[in-house]
């Protein structure tokens, strides 16, 4: 017989708490598992619908990421052609190429392959926001991903938000989470992650430097930092050296991201587009299709360069209105409802986008309730993770052009929290109705310090 055995046998009061506390763990995991099955069901019936409702989207190639996989798995070639290209991030077409399994991308396997995506980007969420110590919110946080209107529309176009929501989801899940001494393990697999996720969307990079920061920041010896950083830089090298060295070879130029970026900062600084800021009513659309130069007969690094340099032209005469511009596109990217791009929009679009707003309203109303809920942790591991996103998603696109759909990946941190926004209400009224107390009794508060130094990374 065990001491444990005897221990309860000899005092009554014993057995019953260690029954009771049985019951407790049972029960908690209980309702695990049955949250998990309903956020899972939930997250796959949204996804389906949406995918079935909207599926000509499937069908039109906007940015070209279609046939850039499909000529990828004809030609062995990332471009048009044996023609190579560097004008969009890699990741998303090599992913295109590899589900469809050797055909030409389908329309079926492009829509399983943002289901598969878009459920795993929930579940992560919910993962991260147990470790996060949000509780029983935990639910309602993937549920705010699984029906978000933004990663509902992209997932039925092909373009690369759900991906890299999918990628901004699985980052914040691998940064570390502890307040004092960080693992260099933990740092070397968050930031790969991280420079990997880069091949989506540059923006990451951002992310990135804003985090090796950090990082160097939070070491108390100059060994330490010296080494996180490092670390941080070596990976980042390690995972972007593929695309560069194959940029310089094919292109002959060793280009780190795109040669994109020319084009999007000219599309929301120049002329026309400042002249329309200046003088056209609100809610008038700007179509910028004519202002831009062609690139008609003009090399893909020269057509990149002209444009940079336009923009940057167009930035030094008006900086006045590039300040103004920056508002603009800053609201754009945070904005409630989506921007009209018709001027002659049908009543169900104009419902749809209003409808947005509305989802938009609530979702941060209850990130608000959750920042101040948070409070000092905001500055903490691993809330600070987030916030450092949101950051460096602002920051570029204040030069930048943006849009509504540009914020995709920061959904993952919004829905986040909300759901603490939404476990302040609950403790709100669980404090001023103990007759419902119990109702809310398994729904978890954040702590001072968010997780213990003891807390392992995965």
């Amino acid at each position: 017989m065990s001491s444990t055995e005897s221990v309860a046998e000899k005092h009554p009061r014993t057995q019953s708490l260690m029954a009771r506390h049985i019951r407790s763990g049972m029960l908690t995991l209980y309702r695990t598992r049955r949250s998990l099955v309903l956020v899972l069901t939930i997250a796959l019936l949204v996804r389906v619908v949406a995918l079935i409702c909207m599926r000509d989207g499937l069908s039109i190639d906007v940015d070209g990421y279609r046939a850039l996989a499909d000529n990828l798995m004809q030609y062995g070639v990332y471009g048009t052609g044996t023609n190579a290209t560097a004008y969009r991030p890699p990741l998303y077409s090599l992913l295109l190429a590899i589900v469809a399994l050797g055909k030409p991308s389908s329309a079926l396997s492009i829509g399983l392959f943002h289901l598969v995506l878009g459920v795993v980007t929930v579940l992560v969420v919910y993962r991260i926001a147990h470790l996060w110590m949000l509780g029983a919110s935990a639910s309602l946080a993937a549920v705010f991903v699984a029906a978000d209107p933004i990663l509902l529309n992209q997932s039925t176009k092909i373009m690369s938000e759900t991906l890299a929501a999918c990628c901004a989801a699985l980052c914040l899940l691998f940064l570390p989470r502890e307040g004092t001494r960080i693992s260099l393990r933990a740092v070397v697999l968050a930031n790969a992650v991280i420079a990997v996720a880069s091949l989506c969307r540059p923006h990451f990079l951002v992310w990135l430097f804003g985090i090796a920061l950090l990082l160097v920041w939070l070491e108390t010896s100059w060994s330490r930092r010296g080494l996180q950083f490092g670390a941080v830089a070596c990976v980042a090298v390690l995972a972007l050296l593929p695309w560069t060295i194959r940029n310089a070879t094919s292109l002959g130029s060793p280009i780190i991201t795109t040669t994109h970026g020319g084009y999007t900062l000219l599309l929301g600084n120049n002329p026309s587009f400042y002249q329309y800021l200046r003088d056209s009513p609100w809610g008038e659309v700007w179509d910028g299709a004519d202002t831009l130069p062609s690139r008609d007969g003009i090399d893909e690094l020269d057509f990149d360069r002209i444009n940079y340099a336009m923009a940057w032209q167009t930035i030094r005469l008006q900086p006045a209105m590039m300040a103004y511009a920056s508002l603009v596109r800053i609201g754009r990217l945070w904005g409630l409802v989506p921007h009209q791009l018709q001027a002659d929009e049908s009543a169900l679009t104009r419902i749809a986008r209003y409808g947005t707003g509305c989802w938009y309203l609530l979702l941060y109303s209850l990130a608000f309730l959750g920042l101040v809920k948070l409070q000092r942790n905001l500055g903490k591991t691993p809330w600070i993770w987030g916030v450092l996103l949101c950051l460096s998603w602002t920051a570029v696109h204040l030069l930048f052009w943006s849009n509504l759909r540009m914020r995709a990946p920061l959904v993952p941190f919004l829905a986040l929290l909300a759901a603490a926004g939404v476990q302040m209400l609950a403790e709100y009224v669980s404090d001023r109705h103990p007759t419902i107390k119990q109702r809310f009794k398994h729904v978890s508060s954040i702590p001072t310090q968010t997780c213990s130094t003891s807390t392992a990374y995965l």
